[in-house]
């Protein structure tokens, strides 16, 4: 299709960097797979990520804006402005709370214009409840208004579109998943080592249950051949806190560059229980999926983790909560269920005891749990098939298709 017969899409997101989290990868691989058929413009805030990360937008049509203070809201007039010039035949916002919902608001005052809205999994209980004043004040003044709004609302997942309903919408809903890339197979062994490695990737932020997971870790690592390796970028200073909870509980533990060594060096493997590398993007991630044995996301609140669907993605088996919101890997055995409360114990979780079976698996069982993972992907969870279902709802939206089954009015 050429790009003058594309309709026009607008999409808002409060960072492309990332600072997002898992934002990073799925907003952008999502409409990296629609600009096929829609002609795209990406308006963001700039952040201190902002310029380094920009480059992998391309060739979207991507905007940043400097935010007016104060900055954790991430609004400036520029927005609306810009908005104003793209004539958006759909506007698509992801996330909540913050300028884009304030901008997307105050355009369609204006012009009436259809929307989706992307909560991203800030509607759910435990996200609401974190920073409670400032979201009742932002609810107040604009987000109950955005939400309400929308032509559709999208969730993630069966218990995402529950927690939107259970926040008093009542607009329709698209239930579409996120997406993940399928890796090239490795072109030389990946790292081998004596010891083997857990791992988890994402924020270091209190949400990820990475404090129980670190005091099942003191319960159940006893010297074995296993190594924590928790990669990541720090937020609120959560980084400090775990590494205080390891001096604590008497787990070995040292923070590297990954970037400096490329690979974790198997001096460290050896000498310490937990290894904390930073943030991995690119190879280094992959380099880190491919080096692992487990996965494990203990989060309190998620919408769909792109980080378990990359772990599948590289046939590694997956320790996680009810809460991650993938049933599918439990009813396909892609996943061993962990909890984050145990009545038998106030301190220690519900982690421990799958955690120890994990450690005690032959290497071959660990293999076919993740090959499941894998199989699940392919089927379920492409940016192909994810891509495919979010155009459906699109057309619908814009009045140039039936409504897709995926969609609840």
């Amino acid at each position: 299709m050429a790009e003058q017969d594309k309709p026009k899409l607008t999409v808002l997101t409060a960072t492309i960097s990332r600072n997002a989290g898992g934002l990073f990868e799925s907003v952008r691989h999502l409409h990296h797979s629609l600009s096929k058929n829609y002609s795209t413009d990406v308006i963001t805030s700039e952040d201190q990520f902002s310029d380094e990360d920009s480059h992998v937008w391309s060739p979207l049509n991507l905007h940043i804006v400097k935010p007016i203070p104060p900055k954790s809201i991430g609004f400036s007039p520029v927005l609306l402005r810009l908005l104003k010039d793209k004539h958006p035949d759909l506007i698509h916002v992801h996330g909540l709370w913050q300028g884009p919902s304030i901008a997307s608001v105050c355009h369609q005052r204006v012009k009436d214009v259809k929307s989706v809205v992307s909560p991203r999994g800030m509607l759910d209980p435990w996200a609401v409840r974190r920073s409670k004043w400032k979201k009742r004040l932002a609810t107040f003044f604009f987000e109950k208004k955005h939400l309400s709004s929308a032509s559709c609302l999208h969730a993630l997942c069966r218990e995402e579109a529950d927690a939107i309903r259970n926040f008093g919408l009542k607009g329709p809903i698209c239930i579409v998943p996120n997406g993940v890339s399928i890796p090239p197979e490795p072109k030389k062994t990946s790292q081998q080592c004596s010891h083997r490695i857990l791992l988890f990737l994402g924020r270091i932020h209190p949400k990820k249950g990475l404090v129980r997971a670190i005091q099942a870790w003191a319960e159940v690592e006893s010297r074995s051949d296993w190594t924590f390796v928790i990669a990541g970028w720090d937020q609120a200073g959560h980084l400090a806190d775990l590494k205080e909870l390891c001096q604590h509980v008497g787990l070995p533990h040292v923070s590297i560059d990954l970037e400096k060594h490329q690979e974790i060096p198997e001096k460290y493997l050896d000498q310490y229980s937990v290894i904390f590398t930073g943030p991995a993007f690119g190879e280094l991630k992959s380099s880190l999926l491919r080096a692992a044995s487990a996965f494990i996301l203990a989060s309190h609140s998620e919408g769909l983790p792109m980080s378990v669907l990359e772990a599948w993605a590289y046939r590694l088996p997956v320790l996680m909560t009810d809460h991650c919101n993938l049933p599918d890997g439990f009813a396909e055995n892609a996943a061993i269920k962990i909890s984050l409360t145990d009545d038998k114990s106030p301190f220690q979780s519900g982690i421990s005891g799958p955690l120890r079976d994990v450690i005690k698996m032959p290497e071959q069982s660990l293999k076919e749990i993740g090959c499941r993972g894998r199989r699940l992907v392919e089927r379920k969870y492409t940016w192909d098939i994810v891509s495919d279902e979010m155009a459906s709802v699109y057309r619908w939206i814009l009045d140039k298709g039936s409504r897709p089954d995926r969609v609840e009015v």
